[in-house]
């Protein structure tokens, strides 16, 4: 009983000279628990580094398509990646743009004709002058 009361009285004792002993006893009751920590082992090796570069990507099978005329694609008959075959209709171009340059170049035509006329109606009426005498043979020229 000695040795309790002699415990306790030295646990009054401590508490009074070292307040700070029984506070951080309370404090560490409720701070929370170490967090878990998971490890692995640690390896040596090579790393790829990362960069962007800019450049050009060239295939190994390249096509070329280009229509021979001039228009506006009205039709596609085929998809990316599908395979053709030769003499295959692969789009329908639209003949707006033919129609109007087949309408210039008729129209020119005219003009020409209209043009290649009225030379050959001028002509004569200066051979007429030149072969009277009322022209010069530069002008006549």
């Amino acid at each position: 009983m000695f040795k309790k009361i002699r415990k306790a009285t030295l646990i009054l004792l401590i508490s009074l000279i070292f307040p700070s002993a029984i506070y951080a006893q309370d404090k560490k009751k409720m701070e929370m628990p170490p967090a878990r920590v998971a490890v692995s082992e640690v390896g040596v090796g090579m790393i790829a580094p990362e960069a962007e570069f800019v450049g050009t990507v060239y295939y190994q099978e390249v096509s070329d398509l280009a229509s021979e005329v001039y228009g506006r694609v009205e039709v596609v008959n085929f998809e990316e990646g599908q395979r053709v075959k030769k003499g295959e209709m692969l789009v329908k171009i639209g003949s707006d743009i033919l129609k109007k340059t087949l309408e210039a170049t008729r129209a020119s035509h005219e003009q020409i004709l209209s043009d290649l006329e009225k030379a050959k109606i001028d002509f004569k009426r200066i051979e007429k002058l030149y072969s009277d005498y009322l022209i010069s043979e530069k002008d006549y020229d």
